[in-house]
C-alpha cells in the first residue's frame, strides 16, 4: 500500500486509485486501519462514510468491496478510470473480475503529470494466499500462464509456447 501512496497518489496530482476486497468488513478489519497506521494523516483528509482517502494534491485512495461479483455491482465501475488497482485476496474473486478492472485500469482525467511531465503508468495489482475459491484460475493464469479455453489438441512445448491444431 505504500508504494501505491507514494509512487503514484503523491507523486501525480489527481491520481486514482482503488483497493478492492470482497466485503467492507475486510477492509473495515485489514485495509483501512494499515492504511491509516501507515500513512502519517498530515497528508489526507478520511472520509468515513465513502471510504474515501483524499490527498493534500486532490489524489483519492479508495476502499471498495464486491461481494457477489454481479454485473449490477461491475455496473457501478463503468467509466471509472484508476491507474493503480490493487485486488487484495483475489484468490476469492473471479479473473473475469481482474479482467473487468484491467480495462478500467487507466490514468484518469483529473490525473496530472509529475513534476517531470511524466504520467503514471497503469497497473493492476493482486495479492493472494493458495486458497480462495478462485486461488486456481489465478495460478493457472499468471504462474502456469495457461490461457482459457485451449482448443483440443493443444499442446505446451519445451519453452512454454502452446500450440494449437489448425480447424
Amino acid at each position: 500500500m505504500m508504494e501505491i501512496v507514494t509512487d503514484y497518489l503523491l507523486r501525480f496530482p489527481g491520481c486514482f486509485s482503488l483497493i478492492l476486497r470482497t466485503t467492507m468488513p475486510e477492509l473495515e478489519r485489514s485495509n483501512i486501519p494499515n492504511f491509516k497506521a501507515y500513512i502519517p494523516k498530515d497528508l489526507y483528509e478520511w472520509n468515513d462514510t465513502k471510504h474515501v482517502a483524499t490527498f493534500y494534491n486532490s489524489s483519492k485512495l479508495f476502499f471498495s468491496h464486491m461481494q457477489y461479483f454481479t454485473w449490477k455491482e461491475m455496473e457501478a465501475y463503468q467509466s471509472s478510470s484508476f491507474p493503480v488497482i490493487f485486488l487484495d485476496e483475489c484468490g476469492g474473486i473471479p479473473l473475469s473480475v481482474w479482467m473487468f478492472f484491467q480495462a478500467r485500469n487507466r490514468v484518469n482525467p483529473e490525473c496530472q503529470p509529475d513534476a517531470n511531465g511524466k504520467w503514471p503508468i497503469p497497473c493492476t495489482l493482486g495479492a493472494t494466499n493458495p486458497i480462495g475459491a478462485y486461488w486456481a484460475e489465478y495460478n493457472d493464469y499468471f504462474v502456469r500462464k495457461t490461457p482459457d479455453d485451449l482448443p483440443e489438441g493443444s499442446k505446451k512445448d519445451k519453452h512454454g509456447r502452446i500450440w494449437s491444431p489448425v480447424r
